[in-house]
């Protein structure tokens, strides 16, 4: 299992497939393995870098550093530690967000920024739903945690079409042994509430997608409307009837809005040559 020391924590990551790096980064209090049918998708064109983030997976569980632009950093030191000068950047949720600080700090290291699911600022809905997140999270109470967390993950009607299919990811991401400590997932929940990038985001100047769920029932499709708004020349696809899950439910539709939009921007660049040693 690679791991490297970034920032004075070990980083737990994964390298598949060879071709132009893409990093992904996981959203709040989930691993790398949320990744796994994108990493299918991608591998045979790209050098796919997927990591855990502090507190999560295998990675080094940490008192301090919970902050998005610190989490930007880790992400950063990855890209240096892999001797990747600079790579397409997918982000899901706080990853996105931890995207968009990447590319305001480091616009050299990233090439493209592909934001799933993704906001630029607290929102009051946004804060109410992760402060209550946070109260339960306090608790200690994981099933009930788990229990509220999918009902603004996925849409009604899948919870009612796919109750057995939405408790198996319950069991296993939310609430099973792989499951993130409750400090992680209050720390994240903090960096969800504090993210704030929407003065910022006009600092952003390579080619960007937003893509998410129409209907997402947590990041709300105003709240990516706004982050297309803000960053010139970027396009937005917001899928209908899809939710915060897109990733996971509708993998392959997201693929392929994803691979089209490299292809579309970048065409024949992507290949061996900066893929990561």
């Amino acid at each position: 299992m690679p791991n490297a020391k970034i920032n004075g924590v070990n980083l737990y990551y994964q390298v598949e497939g060879e071709g132009e790096p893409v990093l992904f980064i996981m959203g709040t209090g989930l691993t790398h393995a949320l990744w796994s049918r994108q990493i299918d998708a991608f591998k045979h064109k790209y050098q796919c870098i997927s990591y855990d983030n502090r507190g999560t997976g295998e990675t080094d569980r940490t008192k301090d550093g919970h902050t998005v632009a610190n989490y930007a950093e880790d992400a950063a030191g990855l890209l240096d530690h892999l001797k990747v000068s600079s790579a397409h950047v997918a982000g899901w949720s706080l990853g996105s967000c931890i995207g968009q600080e990447l590319a305001i700090h480091h616009p050299d290291k990233v090439r493209s920024l592909i934001l799933i699911a993704t906001w630029c600022r607290p929102y009051p809905f946004l804060r109410r739903r992760f402060e209550v997140q946070t109260e339960i999270a306090k608790l200690g109470n994981q099933r009930l945690l788990g229990e509220y967390s999918v009902l603004h993950l996925f849409r009604a009607d899948h919870l009612d079409e796919h109750d057995d299919e939405v408790l198996q990811f319950q069991r296993r991401s939310l609430e099973g042994p792989g499951r993130s400590p409750m400090e992680t997932m209050i720390a994240h929940y903090r960096m969800d509430i504090e993210h704030d990038t929407a003065e910022r985001l006009s600092q952003i100047k390579v080619p960007t997608l937003v893509l998410g769920g129409e209907d997402d029932a947590l990041i709300r499709a105003p709240y990516q409307e706004e982050v297309h708004r803000r960053i010139a020349g970027s396009e937005i696809n917001l899928i209908p009837k899809a939710d915060h899950m897109a990733l996971a439910l509708i993998p392959d539709q997201v693929n392929r809005i994803a691979l089209d939009f490299l292809e579309r921007r970048f065409g024949k660049q992507a290949g061996p040559k900066a893929r990561a040693s």
